[in-house]
């Protein structure tokens, strides 16, 4: 059984794996990263960038859910109110990141997070991004 716990400054890896597997079937997640090649591999890019660049940056709330000696098998990502927005302008460097975790899907990637903004709710809420 895992417990839920505040995930550690230095868990950003580990819990980007237990996120891209525990979302490895997921239907949104396959029509983002159609590709059977390096998949994985993007979906933890994917994972790994939304913490360091999004989630923690805008002081997000992030759990684990820890499996003990399996290691993390999933968690929680939450953005508190107001903080919920993507940063609208990245460096180079993060630029060519988000490239490498989405390809060619980067435009459709922007285009559905512009549809969620567009229906945010305007009320002041924790915004729950993954779980």
């Amino acid at each position: 059984m895992a417990t839920v716990r505040p995930a550690a400054a230095g868990e950003v890896a580990a819990l980007s794996a237990a996120l891209a597997q525990a979302f490895a079937s997921e239907t949104t997640m396959s029509w983002l990263l159609p590709q059977r090649t390096r998949r994985t591999a993007r979906r933890k890019q994917m994972f790994r960038l939304e913490l360091q660049t999004y989630v923690l940056p805008q002081d997000g709330l992030v759990f684990a859910a820890d499996a003990g000696r399996d290691g993390l098998v999933g968690g929680c990502v939450a953005l508190p109110p107001n903080r919920w927005q993507m940063p609208r302008t990245v460096d180079g460097r993060t630029a060519a990141r988000w490239l490498w975790a989405l390809g060619t899907r980067l435009p459709r990637s922007l285009r559905a997070q512009r549809a969620l903004e567009e229906h945010h709710p305007t009320e002041p809420h924790y915004y729950i991004r993954w779980i």
